[in-house]
């Protein structure tokens, strides 16, 4: 059986391992008002207004 590595993911733009992504605060996402409604902690201000809504 042949041996073989496997790595996920490509250096982000800095040379450092990791997504290289922007994330959008601006708008709301549903997976981050869901984690509101559960009491979570990743959120941002755009998607606890539209929950509350």
């Amino acid at each position: 059986m042949a041996h073989s590595t496997f790595t996920s993911g490509t250096p982000a733009s800095d040379g450092s391992w990791g997504p290289d992504v922007d994330i959008r605060s601006d708008r709301p996402t549903p997976a981050r008002m869901y984690d509101y409604y559960l009491g979570g902690k990743d959120n941002f201000p755009v998607d606890r207004e539209v929950v509350e809504k």
